[in-house]
């Protein structure tokens, strides 16, 4: 792992992008280097000043579900586009670590479709030092074309 609590706790806005500036020298694009066994999901909400995260393990290929995890904290950094982990991360992460560390991590967040390249999901899995893949509902950043409707279909952003 090797994270301090600085990456998750910073003063200020400056030194979040300066974090995730760090954090993205740690985010490398290969492929993985086995047929993942176990794949974890996760996703945090929040209310006033407490947010809440929970996770699930599965076995892949067959996605049987293995274990459920939840973890609740106190908001420590306010809500600003772009800032998530900040937010939600350390939530994410306790979560998380009560499951193991699976093969792969999906996040309900961007990865690094982010303007610093360093979204939650990307965040999360440099400090945990998993795979991961955000899986956002909306674009942060960046044009594209709608991909086709058929299965598997993609586009560049």
């Amino acid at each position: 792992m090797g994270a301090s609590i600085r990456d998750f706790y910073p003063r200020n806005i400056g030194e979040a992008e300066e974090i995730q500036e760090r954090l993205r020298e740690r985010i490398h694009i290969v492929p993985l280097k086995k047929v993942p066994a176990f794949v974890a999901a996760a996703d945090a909400a929040y209310s006033d000043q407490s947010v809440f995260a929970a996770a699930s393990l599965y076995s892949y290929p067959g996605l049987d579900l293995l274990a459920d995890s939840h973890f609740g904290g106190r908001v420590s950094f306010p809500y600003r586009s772009g800032f998530l982990a900040f937010r939600e991360g350390p939530a994410l992460i306790g979560a998380l670590g009560k499951l193991g560390l699976p093969d792969v991590i999906l996040i309900d967040g961007q990865g690094i479709a982010h303007p610093r390249g360093a979204g939650i999901a990307s965040h999360v899995g440099a400090i945990l030092d998993v795979p991961t893949i955000g899986c956002a509902k909306t674009k942060l950043t960046g044009y594209f074309d709608e991909p086709r409707q058929e299965r598997g279909s993609w586009a560049y952003l």
